[in-house]
């Protein structure tokens, strides 16, 4: 089978500013994360460039500094204030569950994994076993004159 393999090549270019237009934010970028979708992209799974546009820019996971921000944009930001402080006491509060939840779960993988191990070493022992009875009636067979 020769399937036909589709990838789309990464790079990290300078493109032109572009300006913020239609309610848009223009953020000056501080980190970018590459989701699965950004990789799903790469693969050639979905995806294409906009209209007018020669290349689909990746890279929706991101924080910055906004720099400019259209006339359309939002400008009164405190019920967005209170949502992340309302947020962050939640954050908070389930912070101990999440931990709690973590080193269980890391318990029951050891476990797991202790488990499996001891089953490996069971099966070895018994492999161990069956080739010194192999062994030996080789051995046997040779003092007794046979050949194998």
């Amino acid at each position: 089978m020769f399937p036909l393999l589709i990838q789309r090549l990464a790079a990290v270019t300078d493109v032109e500013e572009p300006g913020a237009e239609h309610g848009d934010l223009l953020v000056d970028g501080i980190a970018l994360g590459v989701c699965g979708t950004d990789r799903e992209i790469l693969a050639g799974d979905y995806g294409t460039a906009p209209a007018g546009h020669e290349r689909l820019v990746l890279g929706h996971e991101s924080l910055g500094l906004v720099k400019e921000a259209a006339e359309t944009a939002p400008r009164n930001t405190a019920a967005f204030a209170q949502r992340v402080k309302d947020l962050t006491a939640r954050i908070d509060e389930i912070t101990p569950r999440v931990a709690a939840t973590a080193a269980a779960q890391e318990r029951v993988l050891a476990d797991l994994a202790v488990g499996e191990l001891e089953a490996q070493k069971q099966r070895l022992a018994s492999y161990a076993t069956q080739a010194r009875f192999a062994l030996a009636s080789l051995y046997d067979e040779a003092a007794a004159g046979g050949t194998q």
